[in-house]
This record gives C-alpha cells, sequence and structure tokens, in this order.
C-alpha cells in the first residue's frame, strides 16, 4: 500500500488536480515517522526535471501539509483549555501533532532550504526556489516567519560567508527572498538585532 501512495506524488492526475494535491498533502500529516521523509524523496526525484507548472503543484502540497499541522497543533492548544477533555489524551494527541510539524520543517522543508543554498547546478537551485516561493509569498505571516527563521538560521549566515562562490551568491537569493529573516516571537531588541544582521550582510 505504501509504494502506492508513494507513486501519487508524480502522478499527473493527482499533481493537475486540486483534491490529487490535497490528498497527497494529507498524507504527509499522517505519519511523522516514516512517510514524511519517503513522500518527501519521492518528490526530491522529480524535482530536477519536473515543468514549473509540476513544482508549482509540489508548493501547493508543501504548504498545505505543513499549514495543515500547524492548524492541527493550534486546535490541541484550544482543546487543552477544555475542563471537560482528558488530560492524558491531550497531552498525547498534542505530541503527536508536534511531532508532525516537526518531521515536515526538518526532514522535508529544511532539506529543500538546504539545496537551494548548495545545489552544484543552479537549475537545480531555481526549481526549488519555485517550490520555496509559495512560503516566501506568506512571509508576513508570523508563522511563515517564525518557521523561516527557524529552518533557514542554522544554513544561511554559514552560507553567505562560504568559500565557494556559487553557495554565495545562492545564499544572497535566500536571503533577498526572506529579509527580514527574524523571529516574530522574539523580543523587540532581538529581531532588531536580526534585521540589522540581514542588512549588514
Amino acid at each position: 500500500l505504501k509504494m502506492y501512495l508513494l507513486r501519487t506524488v508524480n502522478n499527473p492526475l493527482f499533481l493537475q488536480s486540486v483534491e490529487g494535491r490535497k490528498f497527497i498533502a494529507h498524507l504527509f500529516t499522517v505519519d511523522a515517522d516514516s512517510l514524511v521523509l519517503d513522500l518527501h524523496r519521492a518528490i526530491r526525484t522529480q524535482i530536477v526535471f519536473a515543468k514549473k507548472s509540476i513544482l508549482n503543484a509540489y508548493a501547493d502540497i508543501y504548504y498545505m501539509a505543513w499549514k495543515v499541522s500547524t492548524e492541527k497543533e493550534e486546535e490541541d492548544e484550544e482543546h487543552n483549555d477544555d475542563d471537560n477533555c482528558n488530560d492524558a489524551q491531550v497531552v498525547v494527541t498534542t505530541k503527536k501533532v508536534m511531532t508532525i510539524q516537526t518531521s515536515i520543517e526538518e526532514n522535508a522543508l529544511q532539506d529543500l532550504m538546504y539545496q537551494v543554498i548548495h545545489a552544484a547546478i543552479p537549475s537545480t537551485a531555481r526549481s526549488v526556489r519555485t517550490i520555496l516561493d509559495k512560503f516566501y509569498l506568506h512571509k508576513k505571516s508570523p508563522r511563515v516567519e517564525g518557521m523561516l527563521h527557524r529552518m533557514y538560521g542554522p544554513l544561511l549566515w554559514r552560507a553567505l560567508v562560504a568559500a565557494n562562490s556559487t553557495v554565495r551568491k545562492q545564499a544572497s537569493v535566500v536571503l533577498a527572498d526572506t529579509f527580514p529573516l527574524r523571529d516574530p516571537e522574539a523580543g523587540e531588541e532581538r529581531t532588531e538585532a536580526c534585521v540589522q544582521k540581514s542588512e549588514r550582510t
């Protein structure tokens, strides 16, 4: 069954329809332990040769999957305030959702972010950027802004001073796309420091 599910990520019937993309996005939220990584790997093998329409479909899938995982987390936080909820059940459910969100961010999105910076072939970086553009378009959302800061933080600043000129160039493009890269939940002083760091770079 898992093999058939993974085949959906390169099936035009799924990628070209709204319901098909929603179905694949839903698969990302089913199992944080292995399915997220397997789906991402299956998509990653298609990225280099994919047409822009397919890359846009992948962008929709990643964004929908991530957004659903964050919305489920928010719902569970609201349930925590309900006195009628079973505390043990809430803890287990929240842990599961947090794991799904973390898995999508660290196993899929951060890997794409690494590729858009470190891809040896510029055309590959452009293809990955087409997918990540979906998140850049929503960077004014505090949730998206926070995620971009968390995931790019360990990668971007180091890449901007890398010895490899291609890496530096691609990192500069990312910085422009994500500027100002900051944590929306940080204090005003910390936020200003992040902005100044971006500007100096």
